[in-house]
C-alpha cells in the first residue's frame, strides 16, 4: 500500500522549522524549534475524505488546469533536487562550484560521472514507460524500476567508494545558506513567482 502522505508530512515539518538566523561562514544553522500544530494535516486530511462528495464540482475544472498546477508543483518541487544542481554543475567552471558536502568529498569527474548515470537511467525509465506502440516494454517498467537497487549497490562497490556514494545520495546539505537577517524555513522556499 502506497501513500504519499510521509512526502507531506516531512514537507510539512521542514515548513514550520525555524533554524538559526546568525552562523559563522561555512556553519551549518542549527535548528531552534519547530512549531508544533496540527490544524494543518486536520484541515488537508478532511479535504481529502470530502473529495469523493466533490465530485460533480471537480469534474467542472478543465484537465489543463489540473495539468497546469501539477506543472507548476513539480516545477516549484525541483529546485531543491541535488541532481539538478549537479546538472548545473556540469556547465559550471570547478572555482565556481559551491561549498557543499559532495562537492568537497567527491572529484569533479566522479560527480559528473554519477550525474551522467543518474540522467541516463531517468532517461532509459522515461523511454521505457512513455514506449507508445510496445506495451510490452511499458509494463517491465516496475522491473525496470527495481534493477536500480543492484545497478546503485554494483557502483557503490565497484566505481564509487562508500564515502563517495554518501556524499552524493545524502541531503544534509540543506540549508545551504546562512546569513544575518534571513529568515525561518517560510522565507528559504523555492517558490518561483
Amino acid at each position: 500500500w502506497m501513500s504519499a502522505a510521509p512526502i507531506r508530512s516531512v514537507q510539512h515539518l521542514q515548513a514550520l522549522s525555524v533554524y538559526s538566523r546568525k552562523c559563522a561562514p561555512g556553519e551549518q544553522p542549527k535548528l531552534e524549534r519547530v512549531y508544533e500544530q496540527r490544524v494543518t494535516n486536520t484541515v488537508i486530511h478532511l479535504i481529502i475524505i470530502l473529495t469523493p462528495f466533490a465530485y460533480r464540482v471537480l469534474r467542472e475544472i478543465p484537465v489543463s488546469v489540473v495539468i497546469g498546477v501539477f506543472f507548476y508543483l513539480a516545477y516549484a518541487s525541483i529546485n531543491g533536487v541535488q541532481l539538478k544542481k549537479r546538472i548545473q554543475l556540469l556547465f559550471t567552471p570547478t572555482k565556481h562550484h559551491p561549498d557543499v558536502s559532495y562537492v568537497r568529498k567527491v572529484r569533479t569527474m566522479k560527480m559528473h560521472l554519477y550525474t551522467g548515470i543518474q540522467v541516463l537511467a531517468i532517461v532509459i525509465l522515461w523511454t521505457i514507460k512513455l514506449s507508445p506502440g510496445i506495451k510490452i516494454i511499458s509494463i517491465i517498467y516496475p522491473v525496470a524500476i527495481v534493477f536500480l537497487i543492484p545497478l546503485r549497490i554494483l557502483l557503490g562497490k565497484y566505481v564509487f567508494s562508500h564515502t563517495e556514494i554518501e556524499a552524493l545520495d545524502s541531503e544534509k546539505d540543506f540549508p545551504e545558506d546562512c546569513e544575518d537577517g534571513e529568515g525561518d524555513e517560510y522565507d528559504k522556499t523555492n517558490v518561483p513567482y
